[in-house]
């Protein structure tokens, strides 16, 4: 596992992360 695929791999989950807060608090 590279460093890049493990960084592409964090942005994709924490604007999910984001979202299903939001979803929760909304």
């Amino acid at each position: 596992m590279s460093s890049q695929e493990n960084c592409k791999h964090c942005w994709a989950e924490w604007p999910v992360l984001v979202i299903m807060l939001r979803v929760i608090n909304a």
